[in-house]
């Protein structure tokens, strides 16, 4: 089950309009963290941080979604079987 929720999420899920709102404001809140971060070290590789915690936001989206839906058919389930 988790490989169809995986795929329906990056195939079809991840298109829709409001992922697409809510990604684009996860991606300016990322770049907001990383200004921060990068005008208290120069040195700082923003643009390697950056892919970074875009990688990770995407893998928690994604791990999230797969939760939600396990949790809502358990949900289903329960209420079916009553």
């Amino acid at each position: 089950m988790n490989d169809l929720l995986k795929k329906l999420y990056e195939e079809v899920v991840c298109y829709e309009p409001d992922v697409i709102k809510k990604n684009c404001h996860m991606d300016d809140e990322i770049k907001h963290i990383i200004n921060e971060y990068a005008k208290k070290s120069p040195d700082l590789k923003s643009e390697e941080i950056q892919n970074a915690f875009f990688d990770v936001a995407f893998i928690a989206q994604k791990q999230g979604f797969m939760l939600g839906m396990e949790c809502a058919v358990k949900l289903l389930s329960e209420l079916l079987s009553e």
